[in-house]
């Protein structure tokens, strides 16, 4: 699997303006659904809310996962938001994040969101790989970060 299949520039968000994860939510469920991967954006978000309440998505470093399997989803992929401020999620470093990945894959894809969360989370290991993404100012920077995965 490449990032570049899953992740559409129309689906990196550089400046979200949130005041919560639920607001972050909105803006990249809505990304998601306006370029035809999500087909219902609320009842995708109360998906991702309901993984949420299983444990927290926030890894540390600043960086969020929220991920969510649906009937609500079309095919594989991961919206990308850059978060102006900071907010505070349930992270493992009880740190505010300032970039999330949003993956949503279709029900029936057994065990690719695992395969998509283990493919970033590796990369979110690396200091210089999480300071490239806090730097990036452009869709273009960040998905050339992002071919690195």
């Amino acid at each position: 699997m490449n990032i570049k299949d899953i992740i559409k520039k129309e689906n990196i968000l550089l400046n979200i303006n949130a005041n919560s994860k639920l607001d972050a939510f909105n803006a990249l469920a809505e990304s998601l659904e306006k370029t035809g991967i999500v087909t219902n954006k609320e009842l995708f978000i109360k998906e991702v809310l309901n993984r949420e309440e299983e444990g927290g998505t926030g890894i540390g470093f600043g960086i969020a996962i929220p991920h969510g399997k649906s009937k609500y989803v079309t095919e594989a992929s991961v919206a990308v938001g850059k978060i102006t401020g900071n907010i505070l999620y349930e992270s493992i470093d009880d740190e505010p994040i300032y970039i999330m990945f949003m993956i949503a894959v279709p029900m029936q894809n057994n065990d690719e969101h695992l395969k998509i969360l283990s493919m970033l989370s590796r990369k979110f290991m690396d200091k210089d790989f999480r300071n490239t993404l806090k730097k990036a100012n452009s869709k273009d920077e960040i998905m050339r970060a992002l071919e690195l995965v």
